[in-house]
């Protein structure tokens, strides 16, 4: 997880080994984590966002404040040369 970053009481952090791995499942099964989760508050919200978001943007007067995004093509040989 990203430093800093909000996060719930429901993350378990692992390292990449084997070990650490099945320890953060083991953690994830057992009762008395899973006791510790309830009444948990989701510090994202509810899930509602995209709804929420759709109404403030219908309700939203939006014309002459957007900026049009501008694009710029690359070439067949530009293209083979990213990756």
């Amino acid at each position: 997880r990203q430093k800093g970053r909000v996060r719930a009481g429901n993350v378990i952090d692992v390292g990449n080994s084997k070990s650490e791995i099945v320890h953060g499942i083991q953690k994830a099964l057992d009762l008395g984590f899973k006791k510790t989760l309830r009444g948990l508050v989701n510090p994202y919200g509810e899930g509602a966002a995209a709804e929420m978001i759709v109404r403030f943007l219908e309700k939203t007067d939006v014309e002459g404040c957007l900026i049009p995004k501008s694009f710029a093509d690359l070439s067949t040989s530009e293209k083979e040369g990213v990756r």
